[in-house]
């Protein structure tokens, strides 16, 4: 497990690329080069980033087990689902977010 690295690396995502992780360096860059949507949900998929992305490196560092990280990802997930009517991955933050981590 290892940096995602855009020297090495054709892209990153979560699901497809499982021995990548992002570094607290590479979410914050990218998320304050974002153009800033000022909806509720889109500042909270922000924060939401955030925290899957944290979880998602502690796993692949060995300090949570998947199936912790798993539910972890989930909660965080429904949350938004529950107070907005709609997952995280459908907003715009979320889709230009991964989509800079394509070559």
């Amino acid at each position: 497990m290892r940096a995602y690295n855009k020297n090495l690396d054709e892209y990153y995502s979560p699901d497809d690329t499982p021995e990548l992780y992002l570094t607290d360096e590479q979410i914050n860059g990218v998320l304050n080069s974002l153009p800033h949507i000022d909806k509720p949900a889109e500042i909270n998929v922000r924060e939401a980033i955030k925290e899957i992305e944290t979880i998602n490196r502690e796993e692949k560092l060995g300090n949570i087990l998947p199936a912790e990280s798993s539910v972890k990802i989930r909660n965080i997930s429904n949350g938004l689902l529950q107070k907005y009517g709609f997952w995280p991955y459908v907003t715009k933050t979320f889709e230009l977010f991964y989509k800079s981590f394509e070559q």
